[in-house]
């Protein structure tokens, strides 16, 4: 099987953020969807 991604939804904040750091890690593709552009951007 090829390359895993997710799609993570929340992920600037909260679990959505520990969940996206922890799928990046295992070696994932992640993909962070968030209400709010410019947190999003920002990393937070």
């Amino acid at each position: 099987m090829g390359e895993k991604i997710c799609l993570i939804t929340g992920g600037n904040s909260g679990i959505g953020k520990a969940a996206a750091i922890q799928m990046a890690q295992k070696g994932c593709k992640v993909i962070i969807g968030c209400r709010n552009i410019e947190r999003g951007e920002k990393g937070y």
